[in-house]
């Protein structure tokens, strides 16, 4: 009888060497590496195609130009900025393209966004710019927001100078403030020393302590202190002087003079748009602030309250300034 043909054990039976999945692992490491690479290629391949084919159409596309497009109310440029591979939510010149289109009233640009798959930033911007729901309860103003003290304030500033400013227009931050002890810190290691900040104004006021309105109502008991003021001037002057090429370079002047009336409110203005406000108190027949909430504003024109307290603030500081004694800078 003739016995069935078999297969060596070695056809019918698969095993890898020693080490061989090791191999294994790292082809298909480098196989899934080479697919992202690829794909990455194509998407900006994808972009500059995109580019170079509106611009070959005698269309600029460039960030800023596609938002002065949406600024001046064009129906396409919503699209033309899609086709570019710019993302709405991102910021461009200080704000992003979908708050251009909602500062602009823009309905096509909104429209545009909402069907391109853009409805979530879209709805978060709206949350965002509309503000956290006021209730009395609460004690915030409309369209405001409320800050524990001022740590909390000289925080969100810096995150609005690094997010939301124009860093090539220059911009003006008037500061009504107590002894500065916390804003020395912000204008020595977050304006000074960060070469990321630049074209900024600031004037600062702070509070004279020999006035005879001011001596008698700081220091023993109050939250301001004359020996704090002192050190503050001391230690802005040593760091101008020593910083000043930096500064100039970097277009940042720093100026801060005193004023002799007792202070009621205090805080910062940032240019015309955004408003710290602060409020002192007396216990005890002694000053204190600075460690009591701020309201952080934005201005709105059609919200009267907040255009008079915009206006406010920006009287006094005024009143303040120009009577004043100069302490730092020019």
């Amino acid at each position: 009888m003739t016995r069935p043909a078999t297969l060596p054990d070695a056809a019918v039976q698969f095993a890898l060497e020693p080490g061989s999945w090791t191999d294994v692992i790292a082809i298909v490491v480098g196989l899934l590496a080479l697919f992202g690479i690829t794909g990455i290629a194509w998407i900006f391949s994808k972009k500059a195609r995109a580019r170079s084919a509106l611009n070959r159409l005698g269309i600029e596309v460039s960030d800023d130009s596609l938002v002065r497009r949406i600024d001046d109310r064009d129906d396409r440029a919503v699209v033309l900025l899609l086709r570019a591979g710019i993302r709405p939510d991102v910021p461009i010149g200080g704000r992003t393209p979908i708050q251009a289109a909602l500062a602009t009233r823009n309905e096509t640009a909104l429209r545009t966004l909402l069907d391109n798959g853009h409805a979530a930033e879209v709805a978060a911007t709206l949350v965002q710019e509309a503000g956290p729901p006021w209730q009395a309860s609460s004690g915030g103003p409309p369209g405001g927001e409320v800050l524990a003290g001022v740590q909390e304030v000289v925080d969100h500033l810096q995150r609005l100078i690094a997010t939301e400013l124009d860093p090539e227009e220059r911009t003006e931050m008037l500061n009504l403030g107590l002894d500065l002890e916390v804003v020395q810190t912000f204008l020595l290691y977050r304006l000074i020393f960060r070469k990321n900040f630049r074209n900024l104004s600031y004037r600062g006021l702070l509070v004279d302590t020999d006035a005879e309105l001011i001596g008698p109502i700081i220091d023993g008991g109050s939250s301001i202190h004359s020996g704090t003021a002192a050190a503050v001037v001391e230690k802005v002057n040593n760091q101008i002087a020593e910083n000043e090429t930096l500064l100039e370079q970097r277009n940042i002047s720093i100026e801060i003079r005193s004023y002799d009336l007792p202070p009621t409110v205090h805080g910062f203005l940032i240019g015309d748009s955004h408003l710290y406000l602060g409020f002192t108190e007396f216990s005890h027949g002694k000053l204190h602030g600075g460690e009591f909430a701020y309201y952080y504003l934005r201005h709105r024109k059609s919200d009267e309250m907040t255009a008079h307290l915009f206006r406010m603030y920006r009287s006094w500081f005024a009143y303040y300034w120009n009577r004043g004694t100069v302490l730092c800078g020019a």
